[in-house]
């Protein structure tokens, strides 16, 4: 079977004006989250604070996390619901999270969001973003999901044609030592999967 995703990395100027203004505002809270934590960005090394918000009605849950390079300093929130967010916090820090909805539909979407902070100045910030099928999405090689991400730049929009599942992501420097990562996660139906409420 063909695969048919279409996957668009795009810098900030042309990115479409809706999916930048809700990446700044993920970028915003994750930002909020690491002055309201009192994290001290002297004292540490490489470090990201993602915020990952669900656009949809739907609760969504964590299903699993890569660790290239460091560890998550705090507990991967479990849960999502509908219209909310979750914040991680990675230290190292290149690492990915996978988010999908409850599997109580007949075919439940998955989204990958992996992210890069290198721990050495001047080196740029990574973020690669995937949604679609879960399973599809729970299957990804790591080693395949590490080497896009090394290819991607600091902002990425993807939409699963087959299943509506989207994602926009983006990656900013805080400080020499610290990325704020921010990531949308919606759908807009699809044949066979879930439709929005």
């Amino acid at each position: 079977m063909a695969s048919s995703v279409q996957q668009v990395r795009e810098n900030v100027a042309t990115m479409p004006e809706k999916e930048k203004a809700a990446v700044d505002e993920v970028l915003r809270e994750a930002k909020s989250y690491l002055v309201t934590n009192n994290i001290n960005n002297d004292q540490i090394t490489a470090m990201a604070v993602g915020t990952i918000r669900s656009a949809h009605s739907r609760q969504m849950r964590y299903y699993k996390s890569k660790n290239w390079t460091g560890n998550f300093m705090v507990r991967i929130p479990e849960l999502i619901n509908g219209g909310d967010r979750a914040v991680v916090v990675h230290k190292g820090s290149k690492g990915a999270v996978i988010y999908g909805l409850q599997p109580n539909a007949t075919r439940p979407l998955g989204w990958l969001l992996p992210w890069s902070k290198p721990d050495m100045p001047n080196q740029p910030n990574k973020v690669y973003a995937e949604g679609g099928p879960l399973e599809r999405i729970l299957n990804k090689d790591w080693n395949e999901v590490e080497q896009k991400l090394d290819m991607s730049g600091d902002y990425c929009h993807h939409w699963d044609k087959e299943s509506g599942a989207m994602v926009t992501a983006g990656i900013q420097d805080d400080s020499e030592k610290v990325a704020l990562v921010g990531s949308t996660i919606s759908y807009t139906g699809g044949e066979g999967f879930l439709t929005p409420n």
